[in-house]
């Protein structure tokens, strides 16, 4: 969902544009949510009334993804 040369730069805090990959896109056909919250154990997405747990990356503390619906804001 993430490459990891991305995750890595984004947790380092050198990315060029960390916005390109953070928030929501649609990457391999699927719609998906990437944040950073350095201090954060757990996010969610919420769409309406409805949450959707996002997972953290592998070996990035703070760096969390997760697929969500393709309509609605978040």
């Amino acid at each position: 969902m993430i490459p990891p040369d991305d995750a890595a730069r984004i947790v380092a805090g050198t990315h060029d544009d960390p916005f390109a990959v953070l928030g929501r896109h649609v990457r391999e056909g699927v719609s998906c949510v990437i944040a950073f919250d350095p201090g954060a154990e757990h996010l969610s997405a919420r769409i309406g009334d409805t949450t959707f747990p996002l997972s953290q990356v592998a070996r990035h503390a703070g760096l969390f993804a997760g697929q969500v619906p393709d309509t609605g804001a978040y």
